[in-house]
């Protein structure tokens, strides 16, 4: 199948580039000897931009894919590598082609050519939007047959079109249709039976020339006409993709997916995922304890375009953590909640803490406590504000290489804490190795424990074991004054939940936390209240 992008012999433009749907690594070799690189042709395309000088040597090239605050800590790992001094180095960092943002992968390793020599092999990811858009797809769970299409058509390039036929007066079988008659046309890149007698369709020529085609395949085998929609074509890159959306938005009313995210939950993220995740939004959920407001979580939101509801974050974030968008996501959130904690912490006392989540993912990565202590120089915090909750329930935790990823972040000067204990994977082992400064405990576990006395007699003890530790303790999800009194009586020592205040934009967050100050726990304009019931 040919999905060589058109209109190659002027690389330079956005348009020409990014149409063509990488979804693979491009290669290149780096030789040690000479420093000489070699690259697939298809990255020279990628960086034969206009008035731009091709690199002649590794740092050359690390140079023109990452931008400046990535290149030091790539350079130095990559000469690591080179000099054989470790046999294999991953970083994930931007690039910027035009005005467009792209999050990549770097990977090299050392190797041995045929002839003996030993070389840098390197590979780039690069997550435009065929790849996100394919990893996401890969976790809908959707049926075999309809994810295998989704997946190819994934792979169609930007600058094709794309059809869905309504087959189902065409007296034939879709798969028939599709082997017999649109397969063979010239144009066609692929023609799939989709589901209820639709077929979903890419090719090069325009919507008129395919219409006449179907038209005349109509007449001469003596068939009725498909009823079509096509998803449009334009010349602007942006514009383009808008269309693609819209077309999978369309094909959404078709696939029916089992549970998780859908087909428009998936063009969504993909969407929001453009120019560093610039369709996502951090929300603010204050914390309180017995002094009143001491700090709050950052916590990731994304609207959708078509639903009137937000994408589910219990939905979206284990779908992020099986795929490798996780580690370009987590680097964003801990830029976007470092550049909001700028104003959090400069409206409120000096003790007050901002925290954001750390996928467990990241502790695999080695570039990651090199990136967040260069977030906080770059954006001036100070790291005592600043608190990492680790959240994992996707897969068991490495407690050896977590432990050492911690104690780099403690070192920093930064806070840590465990999320969500009790629940996925997490285990008392980690309390014991791991140097916590604080346990969370969920809004669903402590639902559990609240409304069962024998439960929250164990809650005690386990509070009181956690204090042993030296860790203090915080309950999500409390929604009502029984809890919190409760709560506070077995000695937690700080609390989350819509009873105070909901997550909601930065500024809101402040300006309800500016009116309505917490004394001793308690909001005085309704605490008197038993409940709180503007939880969505």
């Amino acid at each position: 199948m040919d999905y060589t992008p058109t209109n190659t012999e002027n690389p330079g433009r956005l348009e020409n580039l990014m149409r063509f749907p990488v979804v693979e690594p491009l290669t290149f070799t780096i030789y040690p000897r000479t420093n000489i690189v070699k690259l697939d042709p298809l990255l020279v395309n990628l960086l034969r931009l206009p008035g731009s000088v091709m690199p002649d040597s590794g740092a050359g090239l690390i140079s023109k894919l990452l931008d400046h605050s990535d290149r030091t800590l790539c350079q130095d790992n990559v000469e690591a590598v080179i000099r054989g001094e470790r046999s294999e180095y991953r970083q994930f960092g931007r690039m910027m082609i035009y005005d467009e943002v792209f999050w990549i992968k770097l990977a090299f390793k050392a190797m041995n050519s045929g002839t003996g020599q030993r070389v840098v092999k390197g590979f780039l990811d690069i997550f435009n939007f065929h790849r996100v858009l394919t990893e996401l797809l890969r976790q809908m769970d959707c049926g075999h047959h309809n994810r295998n299409v989704l997946l190819h058509f994934a792979k169609v390039p930007i600058d094709t079109q794309v059809a869905l036929l309504d087959c189902a007066d065409i007296p034939y079988e879709p798969e028939q249709f599709c082997r017999e008659f649109l397969n063979p046309l010239d144009e066609s890149l692929f023609a799939e039976p989709l589901c209820d007698g639709y077929v979903l369709t890419a090719f090069r020529c325009d919507t008129v020339c395919f219409e006449e085609r179907l038209k005349r395949l109509s007449s001469e085998a003596t068939l009725r006409s498909p009823t079509t929609f096509f998803s449009g074509r334009s010349e602007n890159f942006t514009d383009a993709l808008t269309l693609r959306a819209r077309f999978l938005r369309r094909l959404s009313a078709l696939i029916q997916v089992e549970e998780g995210l859908t087909l428009t939950n998936i063009v969504d993220l993909t969407v929001a995922t453009r120019h560093n995740f610039s369709g996502f939004r951090l929300h603010f959920q204050p914390q309180v304890n017995e002094a009143g407001y001491c700090g709050g979580e950052f916590l990731v939101r994304v609207s959708s375009k078509w639903e009137k509801t937000p994408v589910r974050p219990d939905l979206f974030i284990p779908i992020l953590e099986k795929t490798p968008l996780i580690q370009p996501f987590g680097r964003w959130v801990v830029e976007a909640s470092m550049d909001q904690a700028r104003l959090l912490t400069s409206k409120f006392k000096t003790d007050f803490t901002v925290s954001f989540n750390m996928s467990a993912f990241q502790a695999a990565d080695i570039g990651f406590v090199p990136f967040v202590n260069q977030s906080l120089i770059r954006f001036k915090i100070p790291a005592a504000h600043v608190m990492l909750e680790l959240t994992e329930t996707a897969r068991p935790f490495n407690l050896d290489q977590l432990r050492r990823q911690v104690e780099a972040l403690r070192a920093l000067g930064l806070q840590t804490a465990i999320d969500d204990f009790g629940t996925g994977f997490n285990s008392f082992e980690a309390l014991f190795l791991i140097p916590f400064n604080m346990v969370k405990f969920s809004r669903e576990f402590i639902w559990t424990v609240i409304h069962d006395q024998e439960h929250l007699n164990f809650f005690a003890k386990l509070v009181d074991a956690c204090h042993a530790l030296k860790l203090r303790v915080c309950a999500e999800g409390v929604e009502n004054a029984e809890m919190h009194r409760h709560l506070k009586a077995v000695g937690v020592d700080l609390f989350q939940g819509y009873y105070f205040a909901s997550p909601s934009p930065i500024s809101d967050a402040v300006s309800a936390m500016q009116a309505s100050p917490v004394t001793d726990g308690i909001l005085p304009d309704d605490g008197l209240l038993e409940s709180r019931s503007d939880r969505p």
